[in-house]
């Protein structure tokens, strides 16, 4: 019984550090592109915009604070035709967060949530390829 358990640990051991290692290094190159980045804002954005009649609030990465801000207060406030303001934080090192400025909740989408959504993705197959 040791030795199964001993054995099975091996294996979602190996599979934790080859899906880490997969998933990080892609998230962090596509979450560290403004352009990018401004895809995935707009979008979401949009579908706030469409269902509720608050003004937002966006948590941003520091790092890109002189691409993206006048971006935000600009093309973004136009298109959404309502209040948006964003705050640059060193704690958000990839992605964003979004939700209504009164902060009764927001939506986080950065680069570890991001990771971890993809990761259970690839969890199973990549269990599948290495163990059948």
């Amino acid at each position: 019984m040791a030795s199964a358990q001993c054995l099975q640990a091996t294996k979602k051991d190996i599979e934790n550090v080859l899906v880490s290692s997969i998933s990080t290094d892609a998230v962090k190159s596509a979450l560290a592109d403004p352009d990018y980045l401004k895809k995935i804002i707009s979008a979401v954005a949009e579908k706030f915009s469409a269902s509720e009649a608050t003004d937002l609030a966006l948590v941003l990465p520091e790092k890109l604070k002189a691409e993206l801000e006048p971006w935000v207060k600009g093309e973004l406030a136009k298109s959404l035709g309502k209040g948006v303001s964003a705050s640059f934080s060193k704690k958000v090192a990839g992605g964003f967060t979004v939700g209504p400025k009164d902060g009764s909740y927001f939506v986080s989408l950065t680069d570890e949530t991001f990771r971890e959504l993809i990761a259970e993705y690839l969890r199973p197959v990549t269990r599948k390829l290495l163990f059948g």
